[in-house]
């Protein structure tokens, strides 16, 4: 009886110290995963043209020091930062630093414009090695009115839009003449060089967007891009680097609820000459 009392004792004993460790690490975990090094933008006066101080403010939630650190700041396209970075030195728990950025502000346009900040920081110590993000979203102007139905991204107004070379061309290819893959000659579509972008508002109101896409047949031979479609910053899909012999791509993609779609095209990592590309018969459809 003595040696069995001593077997169930020895199997508890063991048994508990099994518990011990696994509930402390597990308290352990969460702990450190709702740690974190976080970042917040100050507001940004919008009321330009003028040169604006924007204050990123860098919080340690972690139980360590953060030793040190690198921020970086952006705004919209074509708007000007200075300094490119800004240091950080180190942050105690709990603890926050702020650094300041200039940005140049564009005099305030009249229609409905969604404006993004973005600030990362890059740093050593607190929750280990590591980056962290923010944006900063503001917007100004009335919302515009979202197409109903099947509505062409030829005839669809953009928000913002940049071009590696020339105008992007609305139903027409960046060489001015017809949008045309592989001998295959499309009415409706744009015409752009490498690197562009399209930015849309679509509001929550669109539900996909299609495309055939490739290297404009003007560029016969040279020319290397990319395409991709993105919702609020996030890409959904990327094609492979396509070449003037690629066989065309068709996209179709899922873009519900998104505010914002940016069509994107890249050069491919090999620079952007000869880089014409087609989003031939694009359109959303949208509920309006």
């Amino acid at each position: 009886m003595k040696n069995i009392t001593r077997t169930l004792l020895a199997v508890l004993f063991a048994f508990t110290l099994a518990l011990v460790p696994f509930t402390a690490n597990a308290q352990t975990d969460a702990q450190a995963e709702a740690a974190s090094v976080e970042l917040t933008i100050s507001e940004v006066n919008l009321d330009g043209p003028s040169i604006e101080d924007v204050t990123v403010t860098v919080t340690n939630g972690t139980g360590e020091p953060v030793k040190k650190g690198e921020v970086t700041f952006s705004g919209p396209i074509n708007w000007t930062v200075y300094p490119d970075t800004q240091k950080v030195k180190a942050i105690r728990p709990g603890a926050s630093a702020e650094v300041t950025f200039q940005i140049r502000v564009p005099e305030q346009r009249d229609d409905f414009l969604e404006r993004i900040f973005t600030a990362t920081v890059t740093y050593e110590g607190g929750d280990g090695t590591g980056t962290a993000s923010v944006e900063r979203k503001q917007q100004s102007g009335t919302p515009p009115t979202v197409p109903t139905g099947t509505v062409f991204a030829s005839d669809f107004d953009w928000q913002e839009a940049t071009n590696g070379y020339g105008s992007i061309g609305r139903d027409l290819s960046n060489s001015g003449g017809p949008i045309k893959l592989n001998g295959q000659t499309f009415e409706k579509g744009l015409g752009v060089h490498a690197a562009s972008d399209i930015r849309y508002y679509t509001g929550g109101k669109c539900t996909s967007f299609t495309a055939k896409v490739g290297v404009d047949d003007y560029q016969a031979t040279l020319g290397s891009i990319s395409f991709s479609v993105l919702a609020d910053g996030e890409e959904l899909v990327k094609t492979p680097v396509m070449g003037a012999t690629t066989e065309t791509a068709t996209i179709d993609v899922d873009i519900s609820g998104a505010t914002y779609v940016t069509l994107s095209v890249d050069d491919g990592g090999d620079g952007i000459n000869y880089d014409h590309g087609d989003w031939a018969d694009a359109k959303f459809t949208c509920a309006g």
